[in-house]
C-alpha cells in the first residue's frame, strides 16, 4: 500500500500529464525511472533482514525490511511489465510468457536450493549471498534505462 502512492503519483504527474499533449512521445525507458530508485530497496531489505533476524532484535525490524524488499520488488516488476509492453508491443505476449516462465522456474529452483543454502550457510550468510546477487542484478535495470534504446535498435524487433 505504501509504494503504490508514489508510483501512481509518478504515473499521473510524470507520464499522464505529458501524454495529454498529442505530439508528446515518451520512450519506454522513461517508464523505468521508478525502478531505478526502488531497485535499491530490494538488496538493502534482504541484507538488513538477514542481519536483524535474531531473538535479540525486535521482530518489527526484519518485518519492516521485508516490506522494503516487497515494495521495491513490486515497483521494479510493474516498471518492467510496462517497459516490455511498450518496447516490444508486437511480441509482448511471448515476452510476458517468457517472463512468467522464468519467474516460475526460479521459484521452482528456490524450493530445491533453499534448504541446502540455509542449512550450510546459516541465515545471515545466506541472506548476504542473496542480497549480493540482487545488488549485482540491479545493474540490469540501469542498463535497460540508459542503453535500452540502443539495444532495441540493434535487436531489430523494436516497435
Amino acid at each position: 500500500m505504501l509504494v503504490t502512492a508514489p508510483y501512481f503519483a509518478y504515473i499521473h504527474y510524470g507520464i499522464n500529464s505529458r501524454l495529454k499533449d498529442p505530439t508528446a512521445t515518451i520512450s519506454p525507458e522513461h517508464r523505468l525511472l521508478p525502478a531505478l530508485f526502488s531497485s535499491f530497496f530490494i538488496p538493502a531489505g534482504i541484507f538488513i533482514f538477514g542481519w536483524t533476524s535474531r531473538r535479540s532484535i525486535h521482530w518489527i525490524v526484519p518485518t519492516i525490511d521485508v516490506g522494503l524488499t516487497t515494495g521495491g520488488l513490486a515497483i521494479v516488476l510493474q516498471s518492467i511489465f510496462v517497459y516490455i509492453g511498450l518496447a516490444y508491443p508486437r511480441y509482448a505476449a511471448s515476452l510476458f510468457l517468457g517472463d512468467g516462465f522464468a519467474k516460475a522456474a526460479v521459484a521452482f529452483g528456490g524450493v530445491l536450493w533453499s534448504h541446502p543454502l540455509y542449512s550450510r550457510l546459516g541465515l545471515n550468510s545466506a541472506m548476504s549471498l542473496l542480497g549480493g546477487l540482487c545488488a549485482v542484478c540491479v545493474s540490469g535495470v540501469f542498463i535497460l534505462h540508459f542503453h535500452g534504446a540502443a539495444l532495441r535498435a540493434r535487436s531489430g524487433f523494436a516497435a
